[in-house]
């Protein structure tokens, strides 16, 4: 598992997270975005059956840098 974090999506990533943006560490990120994630209901929804469905599911993680991305 992988969420990518950035100058383009690091404060909005933080924010919904509620954690600080400064000091970010290897093991901050594992902890506190990533454990998180691991934790939440969507991350642990049962794999769809359709196509489509299992599509959006394998990419779950790829949509928060998608959803927090600032231009």
């Amino acid at each position: 598992m992988f969420v990518c974090l950035d100058n383009k999506n690091r404060s909005g990533l933080c924010k919904a997270f509620g954690i600080t943006q400064s000091n970010m560490s290897y093991a901050r990120y594992w902890s506190e975005i990533i454990e998180r994630v691991r934790d939440a209901v969507w991350w642990n929804a049962p794999r769809p059956s359709d196509s489509e469905g299992e599509e959006i599911w394998l990419g779950r993680t790829a949509f928060l840098d998608a959803l927090y991305y600032e231009e």
